[in-house]
Parts: C-alpha cells; sequence; structure tokens
C-alpha cells in the first residue's frame, strides 16, 4: 500500500514496500514510478518524451480504474476521475504534447 505525506521541502515523501522516496511537488506520479525509471531507464529519454509508453501507461490505468470501479474497490467517483485523466494523457501523448 502507498501512502503519501508533504514534505517540509518542494517535494513530498511517499512511502511504498521497500521504503520512503522523496517525490518533486509537481509530479503526477509516486514511489513506484520513481523506482521502475530508475531501474528501467529510456536511454537518455524522459518519462514524458515516450508517447507510445505514456500512451500504454495511461490506457492501463484507464483499464485499471475502470475495473476496479466494476469490482467496488474503488467508489465511482474516483474512478471516473482516474479513467477521465488516463484519456487525457492518452490524447496529449498521441498529439505530442
Amino acid at each position: 500500500m502507498q501512502d503519501s505525506t508533504t514534505s517540509a521541502t518542494d517535494g513530498r515523501i511517499e512511502t511504498d514496500a521497500l521504503g520512503e522516496r522523496a517525490i518533486p511537488a509537481t509530479a503526477l506520479y509516486g514511489a513506484n514510478t520513481i523506482r521502475g525509471l530508475e531501474n528501467f531507464p529510456f536511454k537518455g529519454a524522459r518519462f514524458g518524451e515516450v508517447a507510445t509508453f505514456v500512451r500504454a501507461f495511461a490506457a492501463i490505468k484507464q483499464a485499471s480504474a475502470l475495473a476496479n470501479m466494476d469490482l467496488g474497490a474503488i467508489d465511482r467517483e474516483r474512478g471516473e476521475a482516474i479513467a477521465a485523466d488516463a484519456l487525457d494523457a492518452i490524447k496529449t501523448a498521441v498529439r505530442g504534447n
């Protein structure tokens, strides 16, 4: 389970199963994503510069939100918000923004 707290610095501290990680305040991701980026680098490309990856990741997030909403694991308001944001990310990645 992931826990998020605000840091006194310009970011936040997130805790996952492996411990605490500092996350930039503007980041829309958490400790697990930071660890993934460190362990599976994009050969010099930044996370948002790989449009195919962003589209695929957003599609998985959208599908997960809808499935978890159907299962009752998350409430409808939260599920719809996540799904809408994921669709937004997909559209943005397609435009190349």
